[in-house]
Parts: C-alpha cells; sequence; structure tokens
C-alpha cells in the first residue's frame, strides 16, 4: 500500500468511526439517563470538554498565528457559536430524556435545512429546486412525528422532548451559520478547538 492510498484508508477509517458514534450516541445517552447517569447539560459539558481536550495538543501550536490574524468579531463570533453549540448539546440530550430515540434523532437532523433557510435568508445563497424539495419533505417529517405523539395520547413529556429536538436543530443551525462566516478566514483547528472550549465553559 502505497503512502496516499495508505492516507485515504485511514480517512475512510476515520469518517466511518466519526458516523458509527454519532450514530450511537443517542442510544449510548439514553442508558445513561436508564442508569441514572448526570443531567443533559452535565453530559454537553463532559462531551465538548473531552473533544477541546483532544484536540489541545493539536491546535494549540497551530492556532497562535492564525488567530492574530483574525478579527475581534472573529473571535467573538466564535464564542457566539460555541454558546450556541453548548446549546444546542443540551437541548438535544435532554430531549432524549422525554421522547423517543428515533424521533429526537429525526428532528435534530432537520438542521441542513433550517441552515439552508438562514443561508438563504443571511447570506443570500440561491435555494435549488432539491434544497426546496428536502425542506418540504423534512417540514412535513417533523409535523408528521408531531401528529404521531399527539395523535396516539402522547404525554405532555413527549412533546416536549420533540420541541427540544427541534430547538437544538434550530441552534444548531446557527452555530453552522457563524461557522460559514469564520471559516472563511480561520482554518479548522483554528475555529474548532475555541468553538469546543467556549462550548464546554
Amino acid at each position: 500500500m502505497t503512502f496516499p492510498s495508505r492516507s485515504k484508508a485511514l480517512l475512510y477509517a476515520a469518517m466511518g468511526l466519526g458516523v458509527v458514534s454519532f450514530a450511537l450516541s443517542p442510544i449510548l445517552i439514553r442508558w445513561a439517563e436508564q442508569a441514572g447517569g448526570d443531567s443533559g447539560l452535565a453530559i454537553a459539558a463532559w462531551r465538548t470538554g473531552l473533544a477541546s481536550l483532544l484536540l489541545a495538543p493539536v491546535a494549540l501550536p497551530r492556532m497562535k498565528a492564525e488567530w492574530k490574524a483574525l478579527s475581534v468579531r472573529d473571535a467573538l463570533l466564535t464564542g457566539a457559536a460555541g454558546v450556541l453549540l453548548g446549546l444546542h448539546f443540551v437541548c438535544w440530550i435532554e430531549s432524549l430524556y422525554h421522547t423517543s430515540v428515533a424521533s429526537s434523532t429525526v428532528l435534530v437532523t432537520t438542521s441542513p435545512v433550517m441552515l439552508a433557510v438562514l443561508g438563504f435568508l443571511v447570506l443570500g445563497e440561491r435555494l435549488r429546486a432539491g434544497v426546496v424539495g428536502g425542506i418540504v419533505v423534512a417540514v412535513a417529517g417533523a409535523a408528521l412525528i408531531a401528529y404521531g405523539d399527539a395523535a396516539g395520547g402522547a404525554v405532555t413529556g413527549s412533546l416536549y422532548g420533540n420541541a427540544l429536538a427541534f430547538g437544538a436543530a434550530l441552534v444548531a443551525s446557527f452555530y453552522l451559520l457563524i461557522g460559514r462566516v469564520v471559516r472563511q478566514r480561520a482554518g479548522w483547528l483554528a475555529y474548532v478547538f475555541p468553538l469546543y472550549t467556549a462550548s464546554a465553559l
């Protein structure tokens, strides 16, 4: 195996691990809740805090020069994005305590749809026909989940959990939008490390 092909294999392996970790996270959170684990706020702090610690050895030596080139506005936007990311995790994790994993996951993954709408409204980005179709399908799916819970006699807690998951998606779309703006002038590590640090705090 040549060096480029080995690097490509490692990249795909890392991507696969990331997808599996993301897919398992709501199930692991539900298990933690059933075992009498920490609150959503504590789990969110641990999650972002550990990510920040893991990134620190790689990010700190590289980000100093990049951050000198950034404006105060970019630094404030990154801090704001970190707060939004933390709020996203708190809302989403807390939603898993009140509604099903399936409902929470479907609702929270509507964030790309909301991001597309925000990109159109704030950044003037074009909405293509495929994106508009995706928005319609996502809204219809979210409405079906809400209707299904209501028609099935869902308790108030389930509806509250669905609202938290939807709110988590909305908050995530704002932090992703800020990331689009800041990442035009900052490298990945120079943005992600302070983002997760602010989120953990």
